[in-house]
């Protein structure tokens, strides 16, 4: 309640309790599990928690549980954030009053071990015995942990009292007394000087006490609660000592005291000899996976808070005399207790990651705490990130604007993302980069311009991130190789250089980017492969197509797709094979005209004068004409 007062009234957060407040309860709780009181079925694997803190659980205890959690759900298993500031402790109680009474009549110091024992002293006197129990209200020997054969066993081996464990069954049994009891060796022969050991469950520390009682030579009797009502009343009712474990409010109105004895062993206890002390353990505070990243103040406090067993315990004294509620108590504590737990309040000019320095007054980010006076700290917005920042009050966070080269679209960031390739910036604080324009391009990551296009080229559109997208301009194109940077030239008549235009591309008929962006050859004009920039215009356009280099219509071939090829014909429209009647009457028809040129000949002169006729004069000028 203490934490839940602070976090929402010092902190400002809205909260809720709810979970389950046992250890285990709490470990499934924060970690996201959706039935965390189910212990069976806690139903876990979901990817979110509605439960981020959880106070003083006994890690030790559920060591398997916890390790567990962490295996099989690494990424919303919980943390410890530390201890709680004191440690969990069990052990044999005694009332304050009985303390107190032998103490003033004898000097006798009951919460020592060495004081119970019966050759020297008479501890049984301060305390009631079996007569004053009523055994509806405690368990008979066959539901207790006297039928656990190995530590029967093992408490025979370890005390030498083989009287004390019954084996006449075959099987090794704690030795029952009266169907109820079991009786230390000192006092097995007269009962009624044995006081009572009471605890619950199925003997919670029943061998603990048996080894000691006979170690020790103390006369006790091992008396087991039937049920937890009965446990949490006999202690009140009867002048005993008892198992009990702090921090627990149930029997904080006996006042009791917790009974010394040797300091634990940790050897002793992993070889089955429990004549030393219970070991404390760490009670421990908890933290959901994602409570540091969502309040990292809330995760501040949590680290930062502490309290020693005494506290705790008046705490709980104090509701249990009251009986106001948790929330009131704990209101009550911190309102009288201030100097304890207002250095658990995070420095408010201690930023965390994520968030920077900011003056309410000024409605701005700083960059120093030189003047803490109106400073808070709040997320980064966007077009900022969560800087590291060291000074002589310690570690905080500014958050700084994004350099040119870098932005950031979304808030709470710890760093600026370089603008990607085909992308600039040349501002500070933005939240995004602007993309090239037409005709420059940017092939390196966080830059704060873009660099032009080689002469004479351009790009299709923005944010171009090669010099290979710079193309050369329409009615140019590029005679370099592939690899090599865009050289454009001038495209002469009869070609057609849309953007990009290449060599290559024109002798593939294929372009990268679509048929629009092919160069070709216009209709009526023919260029080889080897010199594909030097075009002529064919005789007809029908000739030749256009298109790749060295293509002619109608199965023409040569230059300028000006003839046939041997033993065709063109028809008009193509190229087909000759048919053989007709060569033969071609060849008839040149035999008979130049039969024809000589007998013509002859008949226009008919004898030889040195000087021809007129008519003979244009009878020669016509024959040659036709020769021609």
């Amino acid at each position: 309640a203490v934490m839940e007062v602070l976090v929402s009234e010092k902190l400002g957060f809205l909260t809720a309790s709810g979970g389950g407040s046992a250890t285990v309860n709490g470990f499934f709780a924060i970690a996201g599990c959706e039935t965390p009181n189910d212990v069976a079925d806690p139903r876990c694997g979901r990817k979110r928690t509605y439960y981020h803190l959880h106070l003083e659980g006994w890690t030790a205890g559920y060591s398997s549980t916890w390790q567990q959690i962490q295996d099989d759900y690494p990424d919303t298993a919980p943390e410890i954030v530390g201890s709680m500031g004191y440690q969990g402790i069990s052990g044999q109680y005694i009332s304050h009053e009985v303390i107190e009474t032998a103490y003033a009549q004898e000097g006798l110091t009951l919460v020592f071990y060495r004081s119970h024992n019966a050759s020297w002293t008479n501890p049984s006197r301060y305390f009631d015995n079996i007569s004053a129990f009523n055994t509806e209200n405690i368990k008979f020997c066959n539901e207790t942990r006297l039928m656990n054969s190995k530590a029967m066993e093992q408490y025979a081996r370890v005390t030498g009292d083989w009287d004390g464990i019954d084996n006449s069954s075959g099987t090794v049994v704690g030795k029952c007394f009266q169907g109820h009891y079991w009786f230390a060796p000192v006092c097995r022969a007269n009962p009624m000087t044995c006081y009572p050991v009471i605890t619950a469950g199925p003997g919670y520390g029943y061998e603990h006490y048996m080894q000691k009682a006979a170690v020790f030579n103390m006369p006790t009797v091992m008396v087991v609660a039937k049920l937890w009502s009965d446990y949490i009343a006999l202690p009140t009712q009867v002048k005993s000592s008892f198992y009990w474990w702090e921090p627990d409010p149930t029997f904080l109105s006996l006042d009791a005291h917790k009974m010394i004895y040797p300091d634990f062993d940790s050897s002793a206890h992993r070889a089955g000899i429990l004549t030393t002390d219970y070991e404390a353990v760490s009670i421990d505070k908890y933290a959901s996976a994602d409570l540091k990243a969502l309040a990292p103040e809330v995760y501040e406090v949590l680290s930062q808070f502490n309290m020693d067993l005494k506290t705790v315990n008046k705490l709980t004294g104090d509701q249990a005399d009251t009986g106001d509620a948790p929330e009131v108590v704990a209101c009550r504590w911190l309102q009288a207790n201030k100097d304890h737990w207002e250095s658990w309040l995070p420095d408010k000019t201690k930023c965390f990651p994520q968030f920077g320095l900011y003056d309410e007054l000024t409605g701005q980010f700083v960059q120093d705490r030189s003047d803490p006076t109106s400073l808070t700290c709040r997320v980064c917005a966007s077009g900022f990130y969560s800087s590291h920042l060291k000074d002589d009050a310690g570690v905080t966070y500014v958050c700084k604007p994004c350099a040119p080269g870098s932005a950031q679209p979304s808030g709470a960031a710890l760093k600026c993302e370089p603008c990607p390739t085909g992308e600039y910036q040349d501002k500070n604080g933005s939240t995004s980069c602007k993309r090239c324009g037409q005709g420059k391009y940017q092939d390196a990551k966080g830059q704060t311009q873009c660099k032009e296009c080689p002469a004479a080229t351009t790009t299709l559109g923005l944010g171009s991130a090669s010099v290979f997208e710079c193309g050369c301009e329409p009615g140019r194109i590029n005679i370099a190789n592939e690899t090599d940077l865009p050289k454009c030239t001038p495209c002469g008549e009869g070609l057609s250089c849309p953007f990009s235009s290449s060599l290559e591309t024109l002798k593939l008929g294929t372009a990268p980017l679509g048929e629009q962006y092919q160069p070709a050859l216009r209709r009526g004009f023919y260029c080889t492969m080897d010199s594909p920039l030097v075009v002529f215009k064919c005789v007809e356009d029908s000739f030749c197509p256009g298109g790749v280099p060295e293509v002619c219509s109608g199965g023409r071939v040569g230059m300028i797709c000006a003839e046939c090829p041997t033993g065709m014909t063109w028809t008009g429209s193509e190229c087909t094979a000759c048919d053989p009647s007709t060569s033969s009457l071609w060849w008839c028809c040149v035999l008979l005209f130049f039969c024809a040129l000589i007998g013509g000949y002859y008949i226009m002169n008919p004898k030889i004068d040195a000087i021809a006729t007129a008519r003979q004069t244009w009878g020669v000028s016509v024959g040659l004409a036709i020769m021609w």
